[in-house]
């Protein structure tokens, strides 16, 4: 069947797509590994080179129901797990179907050497599969887009015409299927070890990647899964949220190089950030607090300050109506980010906060207008998700885990050891400044 997806002719994609669904959500029929990947590759395939909208939307709802499938049984089985066998040794399932059963004697025969023998069952097997294929076809470089390798060109974005449009397709699916995954996330999937490895080493390679592409579709699938990332798994991602930050979406602003769209793109994911109070202070206490860390908080303000001033220090009389009506909406829309951040802090101290303008008067808002996007949806949509799917663990999600330390209506005594390290800092910052000038 996986091969008939290589047709062109409409019937027979329909049919595949329509097979491929069945068989892969069918509790009589067991699929896993590389069988699984078969059947939503067909499925993939026939997305991509489809002529008929209706077969491709069909193929896109195909493929969003069978990858739910996959991350939803395992779950599932999680959850019966550690319920069942609370403090106790358990057995691994069998490859039958969909049902729960014991083998101890075949998991003890038939241990691959793969690193799938860590996992506590077939069907985490299969997650961490799925979610590594994505993550991999997600980091594939476009042709076109070569000259834009490695972290010191960041800012050398090319022109993205003359890229496969297949392969742009294909990029732009697997980042919306890992969105998916993202926004349905349960337990097993955010504090599994091999899930958490695979974030770090795979799809945090392919957001560093695409956050910067020329493309605006790809740079803006890839901003809202890295805020979903902050939002939902800050507590294992200290490093990579800092080098995303200051490393790229801040360089983005200062550069000279980067286009109306990027910037318009990195504005829109700091003002979401910036917009919720506990994940602000957050960031100052495990970044600007901590004497291994980059000043993040700082680094963001003084970026900001700096390109609201930019427009009428940097104007050019050679520059046409165009260009200068996009700087003058990036500056004003990096001010109201700044507004942003003082409103945030507002909140978190309790105090009165005035009343927002009209959205549709704001430079952000004109911003979203004119790119059709809203980065900050991707965070409301996926914590309604979170809480519908998790309803048990929704107050869990609010807050974060024990080695990002909680900035929330702190005591008096804690406060205090806040102010004493972020000063502690400060000093210390001064002092190497002053051994610097005189040496």
């Amino acid at each position: 069947i996986t091969r008939c997806s290589e047709s062109s002719i409409e019937p027979i994609q329909n049919g595949v797509v329509e097979s491929m669904r069945l068989i892969m959500l069918s509790p009589k029929i067991s699929v896993h590994e590389a069988s699984m990947l078969m059947t939503i590759r067909a499925t993939f395939h026939v997305y991509l080179i489809t002529k008929s909208l209706e077969c491709q939307k069909a193929a896109k709802s195909s493929l969003c129901d069978m990858l739910q499938f996959v991350f939803d049984r395992m779950e599932a089985y999680d959850l019966i797990l550690c319920n069942k066998n609370k403090g106790s040794s358990y057995s691994v399932i069998t490859n039958h179907g969909n049902g729960f059963s014991d083998s101890k004697d075949e998991s003890q025969q038939k241990k691959s050497k793969t690193d799938a023998t860590s996992f506590t069952s077939q069907f985490h097997t299969d997650g961490y599969l799925l979610f590594r294929a994505l993550c991999k076809l997600s980091s594939k470089e476009l042709r076109g887009e070569d000259g834009t390798k490695g972290m010191n060109s960041v800012i050398n974005f090319v022109n993205p015409q003359g890229v496969d449009p297949l392969a742009l397709n294909s990029k732009i699916l697997s980042l919306e299927l890992l969105q998916r995954v993202l926004e349905h996330s349960g337990p097993a999937f955010r504090t599994g070890e091999k899930f958490i490895y695979a974030i770090q080493n795979y799809l945090c390679v392919s957001l560093l990647k695409n956050c910067m592409s020329s493309n605006t579709q790809v740079a803006f699938f890839s901003q809202k899964i890295f805020l979903m990332l902050v939002y939902k798994l800050k507590g294992h991602l200290k490093s990579e949220i800092e080098v995303f930050l200051s490393n790229i979406f801040l360089k983005v602003l200062e550069s000279r190089n980067s286009s109306f769209e990027q910037k318009a793109l990195v504005l829109e994911s700091l003002r979401a950030l910036c917009s919720d109070p506990v994940l602000l202070t957050q960031i100052f206490l495990n970044y600007d607090c901590d004497m291994d860390a980059k000043n993040l908080y700082k680094e963001i303000v003084h970026k900001l300050t700096k390109l609201s001033g930019k427009f009428s220090a940097l104007q050019n009389v050679n520059s046409s109506k165009k260009e200068t009506e996009q700087d003058f909406e990036i500056s004003l829309a990096g001010l109201e980010v700044l507004v942003t951040i003082l409103r945030a802090f507002l909140k978190a101290m309790g105090l009165p906060v005035p009343e927002e303008e009209e959205e549709g008067d704001s430079a952000a808002a004109r911003l979203r207008k004119s790119l059709q996007i809203d980065v900050s949806m991707a965070i409301a949509s996926s914590q309604i998700v979170s809480q519908k799917s998790n309803p048990v663990n929704a107050k869990e999600e609010d807050i974060s885990e024990d080695d990002f330390k909680v900035a929330s209506k702190a005591p008096a005594a804690e406060a205090s050891k806040i102010v004493d390290a972020f000063e502690t800092k400060r000093a210390q910052q001064q002092n190497f400044e002053i051994g610097v000038v005189k040496f």
